[in-house]
């Protein structure tokens, strides 16, 4: 029963725990939400835990629920010395026997991999027939066994994988170069320790490969790795942010999605937006505005590039941006609402300017009356600051054509009018000169006024 909710469990099986943090790892990179690098904390998997201590770890435990009639001690009898399964006595003590039988197949089935994944270190001393026949071999083990990378020796798997994938380049062979990078990225995607082992080298072969018949592998690594605030700025000093934005520009579509998906991960680091700032790339999401998918991805990655100056000028400058941004108000989810709405945000309150490019599009308003009545609590919350930033700016706006209009000094008046005399009109009608008293001239100005109506 979870202690928190009072919910009871309605599946009782186990779940491996790299199983769940692969589901956890994948549910964050589909929602954008970046989690602590792992790679920083201590690599306690590779330590050497005894079953018996496991045992009594798991004895001191306090669980909020009955468990006195389950033999936790068992863990200690179940195992003999030299790690075989004693079916004689409780088993694990959390199940039946069946499933010792199964964690003993499973260590076996450990032991086997482990030899498997240490004989990648002498990979170079094949032929390349060889080499790839293990690759691949290597690649449909991993998949499917979600553990079995946890056994391997991370320095002694990513140098030799790299060379082979290097080799296959200077050899042009796409299936060698394929079976490569799925074994990378099946790697990577279960065990994301094995980040911190990847160097300058990886991230080169990422940008040579970025445009040939592996792009979907690479971009598959690229997406993991952009998950990660420590490989950001080594993706970005890699080139391939730009092979990313000539994906946007393409005709090819099959990989639009994805690409935007890494330039969302990684518009997450203040570094890499100053990057996507010169490159040019805001006017590329327009066009994809008016696909949902996308159109969210984009409105993240537009988000986080409003903390730059130069990005918050070319949102304004790019041409439809508004109108789209409307429609997506009235349109869209609330959580894209409130991104488009942190986006206005972002601008209206840095710059008057802004707030008037905005108020330009006719329908704005409604949109945001619209957001503040049916929206999410912070979207109500935000169109109703957005319209209080507007109304500031139309009525500051009112105000100064008031007292530019009404409010004439007479003794400067000649020298106003030399140097201003390219905008002596008001509402489109010349004035008259200043050489005059006042009410003389609002007296000869109503003739002029009136006969504009």
């Amino acid at each position: 029963m979870c202690p928190k909710t009072g919910m009871k469990l309605e599946n009782l099986s186990l779940t491996q725990n790299a199983t769940m943090k692969d589901m956890i790892s994948k549910w964050c990179m589909q929602y954008g939400i970046t989690i602590q690098d792992p790679s920083m904390q201590p690599d306690v998997l590779h330590l050497s835990t005894s079953i018996a201590g496991l045992g009594s770890y798991i004895n001191d435990l306090r669980f909020p629920l009955d468990i006195s009639n389950i033999s936790l001690r068992s863990l200690d009898s179940s195992y003999t010395s030299d790690g075989s399964c004693d079916k004689n006595g409780d088993g694990l003590g959390l199940a039946s026997e069946q499933n010792s039988d199964y964690f003993c197949g499973y260590q076996y089935s450990n032991n086997a991999s482990k030899m498997d994944l240490e004989s990648l270190s002498g990979l170079a001393e094949l032929d390349w027939e060889s080499q790839y026949k293990i690759v691949e071999d290597l690649k449909n083990h991993l998949e499917s066994n979600d553990l079995a990378c946890f056994f391997l020796s991370s320095e002694n798997f990513i140098e030799p994988l790299i060379k082979f994938l290097s080799s296959s380049h200077d050899l042009h062979d796409i299936r060698a170069s394929k079976a490569g990078f799925q074994l990378l990225s099946t790697y990577l995607n279960q065990y994301r320790s094995g980040i911190r082992y990847l160097n300058e080298d990886v991230y080169n072969l990422l940008s040579i490969f970025r445009d040939s018949e592996v792009t979907k592998e690479v971009l598959d690594i690229m997406e993991v790795l952009s998950c990660q605030s420590s490989c950001r700025s080594k993706i970005a000093a890699s080139a391939a942010i730009v092979s990313i934005i000539n994906i946007l520009d393409s005709k090819i579509t099959v990989h639009r999605e994805q690409a935007i998906k890494i330039l969302r991960n990684l518009s997450s680091s203040t570094d890499v937006c100053s990057n996507l700032v010169r490159l040019e790339c805001i006017p590329n999401f327009v066009q994809f505005f008016q696909d949902t998918t996308l159109a969210r991805h984009c409105m993240v990655v537009l988000r986080n590039l409003c903390r730059n100056e130069e990005a918050r000028a070319s949102i304004a400058q790019t041409s439809g941006c508004f109108g789209f941004f409307i429609i997506l108000l009235e349109t869209s989810s609330h959580e894209d609402q409130e991104h488009v709405l942190d986006i206005l945000l972002s601008l209206c309150s840095q710059c008057a300017e802004y707030c008037r490019l905005v108020m330009d599009e006719s329908d704005i308003f409604a949109a945001l009356f619209y957001v503040s009545v049916n929206g999410s609590e912070k979207g109500k919350a935000s169109a109703l600051e957005l319209l209080r930033l507007l109304r500031v700016t139309n009525y500051d706006d009112k105000k100064q054509e008031c007292l530019q209009s009404d409010h004439v000094i007479p003794e400067d008046a000649n020298d106003y009018a030399k140097n201003k005399k390219s905008h002596k009109t008001l509402f489109g009608v010349k004035l008259p000169t200043f050489s005059k008293s006042i009410a003389t001239k609002k007296e000869e100005m109503k003739p002029s006024l009136f006969a504009l109506d």
